[in-house]
């Protein structure tokens, strides 16, 4: 133990030679005892640091050259040039290069994968420090409280989900190995798409590693976007917005044609030639109806009269789907009789009425017992909407027992058996997710207040899974 001044103190820490790893760390706990002539209680903390012996040498540098601007639906050429600070180049250099949606990346402030840092950069603290000073030093917080999630059906609101679709740039080649000189070329095919794309590369020997990211933007001469809801329901009337941009440097004079097919009908006439002075935007509304149904509706724009000296330039074509859900709240209708021998029976009129037969779902159940809705209750289970300990736990244990042939036979059609025993490896690792330190289980993370009932429950489930032969990390019957 070391006494600490007032004012902090400087320590020196020898290192051994031998230690050629890279997960070094300096731990230091630093207690203050109480005093109880001044009210103060004892306090403690926890400092970490790590110890970086990255080696730089074996770090490859690699520069992309790749357009600053390109047009949609083209291909992207790529040229990559690695090198190294020091020493000959490396032979067998592989590179993997992608081109990804800026927009997409900046959600969550992704970073472009490094595999050097990935090898040599810090490590999680590989020990785990326990003690009893948080039994004996006040606490002034409380437990977090959740703030969401819950048991509501989506089914009353509307019936099934509509059918949604995301324009996304998400574009990987297969990996290439670079020349003698360190070089190479890799093409990517781009779509419709207007925005600006980050080219990330990772280049790898059996030694060296090393990163690389450039920026390209992607823009037409002309861009039109459709602003548009979500979704409609059957018989609702919307106003689109469709906005069209002179990216050129000349003024341009468009014809612009529009048609609607699958569950949209328009509601105007067809748009007047539009007249762009370079860099302007106007802003046309398509007014449209979604018929009755469940599906997508397809809004289609030609756009022609572009006109750029020395290119010849044809129709520009664009499309956007909208889902369209019902209207009305979804109906489940159940019937059952006892049929003696040579009897049959049809389903009722009345339940088919007024219904909208591209959302009609039936079930036939025959058994010479009392009918058990194992069919229904296994579907809703698998569909239900949230992932917390109860529901992970008990949309896992139907797959436990079964397999693709039964599902089948219950009008559930599901994953091959290989998958189905994949979901179930997966979930039981979300389920330990979910433990404490002390062996219980919460509702939603290991830092949760611990639910006795269901810590019970998941660990019957486990046991049950060990028992059907699935991997069960012996750590997690010690722990409960």
């Amino acid at each position: 133990a070391i006494d600490v001044p007032a004012l902090g103190i400087d320590l020196t820490s020898p290192v051994d030679k031998t230690c050629n790893r890279h997960d070094l760390s300096l731990s230091t706990l630093v207690v203050r005892h109480g005093d109880k002539s001044r009210s103060a209680t004892p306090k403690r903390a926890v400092g970490l640091l790590h110890l970086p012996l990255g080696d730089e040498n074996r770090r490859l540098d690699l520069a992309l050259e790749s357009p600053a601007k390109m047009r949609p639906n083209q291909p992207l050429t790529v040229r990559v040039k690695a090198s190294v600070k020091h020493g000959e180049m490396p032979k067998q250099i592989n590179v993997l290069v992608s081109a990804v949606d800026s927009g997409v990346l900046n959600i969550t402030d992704y970073a472009t994968p490094d595999p050097w840092q990935a090898f040599f950069g810090q490590k999680r603290y590989g020990a785990d420090i326990y003690d009893i000073y948080g039994q004996v030093i006040e606490g002034q917080g409380r437990l977090a409280a959740l703030r969401f999630g819950g048991d509501g059906d989506d089914l009353p609101r509307g019936g099934k989900p509509p059918v949604n679709h995301v324009n996304i740039i998400a574009q990987q080649a297969q990996p290439i190995t670079l020349n003698e000189q360190g070089e190479g070329v890799v093409t990517l095919p781009i779509g419709d798409f207007n925005g600006e794309l980050r080219v990330m590369a990772q280049a790898w020997t059996a030694d060296d590693f090393g990163r690389g990211e450039s920026k390209v933007v992607v823009a037409a001469p002309v861009i039109a976007e459709l602003n548009m809801p979500r979704f409609l329901a059957g018989g609702d009337v919307s106003r689109l917005v469709l906005d069209v941009t002179n990216l050129t440097d000349r003024p341009q004079t468009l014809n612009i044609a529009l048609a609607a097919s699958g569950l949209l009908e328009l509601l105007s006439q067809q748009p007047q030639p539009v007249n762009l002075a370079p860099g302007v935007r106007t802003t046309l509304f398509v007014p449209v109806r979604a018929l009755e149904g469940l599906g997508e509706g397809e809004i289609q724009a030609t756009i022609s009269g572009l006109n750029l000296p020395g290119e010849t330039l044809g129709a520009q074509h664009k499309q956007w789907q909208i889902g369209v859900r019902p209207a009305w709240p979804a109906q489940t209708v159940n019937s059952g009789i006892a049929l003696a021998p040579g009897e049959s029976w049809h389903v009722p009129e009345q339940h088919l009425a007024n219904v909208s037969p591209a959302t009609l779902q039936g079930q036939l159940l025959l058994s010479g017992k009392p009918p058990l809705n194992l069919a229904r209750y296994i579907r809703e289970l698998k569909a239900y909407p949230y992932g917390c300990l109860e529901q992970t736990t008990s949309g896992l244990f139907p797959a436990l027992y079964t397999n693709a042939a039964q599902l089948q036979s219950l009008g559930i059609t599901g994953d091959s058996d290989e998958k189905r025993r994949a979901a179930v490896d997966i979930g039981i690792s979300r389920v330990l997710q979910m433990q404490r330190d002390n062996g219980g289980f919460a509702l939603w993370d290991e830092d949760g207040a611990e639910e006795p009932w269901l810590t019970a429950y998941a660990m019957d489930f486990l046991i049950r899974a060990g028992e059907q032969g699935y991997s069960v990390p012996p750590a997690g019957f010690r722990r409960g």
